[in-house]
């Protein structure tokens, strides 16, 4: 496997030492790659894809069991020079498939699979022999699988499900008529809760399963865009698309939501349109009452940034990783990975409480609480009415998610005030958080 260069290590350390959050695990890979897809199994196991930046091939994989310490890499068996593997779906440490495009438009390769940890690959759904793509492969366990193509003249939209572990494929008897192709893959594109699927990847309409991906209804979201990039649901009812409107320099973003499992969308104003680009993915965050992600994906016009939200998407908070995020995947509200440019090390690991703070209950939006003055100069007076009683820990934190103030604070009778001294904080905006572990109050500060 090719090592850094002592100079690329000396970066890789400077780097590490600057990281808030997220902390930087060196796959030992190539320089000019970058990781695209990922699939954590547990905190131990973690498996995901390279690709090449210059070309968009990805061939290579690799592979932890020690939650990132020491890294396996390997190539997929691929017979053409550009094919590339999207996604990659891992059950375990031996276990994982992989759904292959190119990035040429050529028909090749399909579904393989391992069961020996990586060190074999065998192709057991043919992309040629069916004329089509494979976007992304997800196993709902060890026998059900479904995989989402594209097939040619005309654009189809079909999926094709597996009942025994991927030794035979069935083609669903569902199909769409489409007018584009999005083969992005990754991390996006999908998300399942259960026994319900539902795929975002081709125009504006999102398809859903109930049945491990047998059959499929298509839902439209109401939106005149390019397409939905990604989706994620934190129930078989609630969850938020996301979709860019294409307008040249600009990229701006729509956030929906849906409350009916995906049969109907409503629009939900982000507060920073151009945070993210065009290949934006978003994810909920496991164990949270509302808290999700939306990362910049593979085609970042403000890199590192990413954004976060504590309440099913009401309000947003604009951060930065220390990298560019192409994709994540989280365990757990204190515990995540993301894929980033090998330069930085290829994978980030996040392990702290940011999301952790709505993992009991709804976060807290019509509470009694005032908060003056705003805008301040140097001291806000915070009153609480009824909500939350006991002891509280009150935190103010930045853009970049990182926690400039924190105190803990009693509140023992129905209504209270506290005086907070923001002087030492430099200019700019802020989200204060209230908390009692259970329950979630946001409110927006600014100091001038």
């Amino acid at each position: 496997t090719p090592l850094y260069s002592s100079a690329a290590s000396d970066v890789y350390k400077r780097q590490q030492s600057q990281l808030t959050n997220w902390t930087a695990l060196n796959l030992n890979a190539p320089l000019q790659h970058y990781t695209r897809s990922i699939s954590v199994v547990d905190s131990n196991i973690i498996w995901g894809l390279i690709f090449e930046n210059n070309f968009f091939i990805g061939e290579q994989f690799f592979k932890t069991t020690d939650g990132g310490q020491t890294f396996e890499t390997g190539i997929l068996p691929f017979s053409v020079d550009n094919g590339s593997a999207y996604s990659i779906h891992a059950l375990d440490e031996n276990i994982a498939f992989t759904a292959t495009s190119t990035s040429s438009g050529g028909i090749v390769e399909g579904v393989h699979r391992t069961i020996d940890g990586g060190q074999n690959w065998e192709l057991i759904l043919d992309n040629q022999a069916n004329n089509m793509f494979s976007t992304w492969v997800y196993f709902f366990d060890t026998q059900n699988g479904v995989v989402q193509c594209t097939e040619e003249d005309p654009l189809t939209s079909v999926f094709y499900y597996t009942e025994d572990g991927g030794d035979t494929w069935t083609k669903s008897i569902s199909e769409f008529e489409i007018n584009s192709i999005f083969t992005r893959g990754g991390n996006d594109g999908f998300d399942a809760v259960g026994d319900t699927i539902w795929s975002s990847n081709v125009n504006d309409v999102i398809y859903k399963s109930t049945d491990k991906g047998e059959t499929w209804e298509a839902y439209n979201t109401g939106l005149n865009s390019s397409n939905v990039t990604d989706i994620a649901f934190k129930d078989n009812l609630n969850g938020l698309a996301v979709a860019p409107i294409n307008t040249n320099p600009f990229v701006d973003n729509i956030l929906i939501q849906t409350s009916d499992g995906g049969e109907t969308w409503t629009e939900i104003v982000l507060q920073f349109p151009n945070i993210i680009s065009q290949g934006n993915t978003i994810e909920y965050i496991p164990g949270t009452a509302g808290s999700y992600i939306i990362a910049n994906g593979d085609a970042g016009f403000t890199p590192n940034s990413f954004g976060y939200t504590l309440d099913n998407g009401v309000t947003w908070v604009y951060a930065q990783a220390p990298f560019n995020l192409y994709c994540t995947d989280f365990l757990s509200p204190t515990l995540g990975f993301g894929g980033t440019d090998i330069i930085s090390g290829g994978l980030l690991k996040y392990n702290d409480i940011l999301f952790g703070e709505s993992t009991a209950v709804e976060v807290v939006s019509d509470t009694k609480v005032n908060i003056f003055p705003n805008p301040t100069q140097d001291k806000i007076f915070i009153e609480l009415e009824d909500e939350l009683q006991g002891n509280l820990t009150l935190r103010i934190m930045n853009t970049l998610g990182q926690i400039v103030l924190q105190q803990n604070i009693s509140k023992n009778q129905d209504k209270e005030k506290w005086e907070i001294n923001m002087s030492e904080i430099p200019t700019g905006s802020y989200q204060l958080m209230i908390s009692n572990g259970e329950s979630l109050i946001t409110k927006s500060v600014v100091k001038f």
